[in-house]
């Protein structure tokens, strides 16, 4: 996932375009999963932490998962904002 997220969110491409290549991301590992198990998966994180909600092991394994994206976003937003493309309410 490091090396992954290291590339879709690397600064070498525009704020804007690191978030249209994680939404790609997403809809490619979507697809894929579709195309082999006849389902839409959702987000495996969210997903478990909602089913598994009362499984403390399980719910912090998914929270730090998710938390991994936020440093991600945070930079994305905060390049957004510092370049005047979005402005912070």
């Amino acid at each position: 996932a490091y090396v992954v997220c290291d590339t879709i969110f690397s600064s070498v491409s525009s704020p804007t375009e690191r978030f249209q290549n994680f939404f790609e991301y997403i809809y490619e590992t979507q697809a894929d999963l579709y195309k082999r198990t006849g389902h839409v998966c959702g987000a495996l994180p969210v997903t478990l932490r909602l089913g598994m909600a009362c499984n403390d092991e399980i719910r912090k394994k998914s929270s730090q998962i998710i938390c991994f994206y936020e440093k991600y976003y945070k930079t994305v937003l905060g390049d957004l904002i510092n370049a005047g493309d979005i402005c912070m309410l």
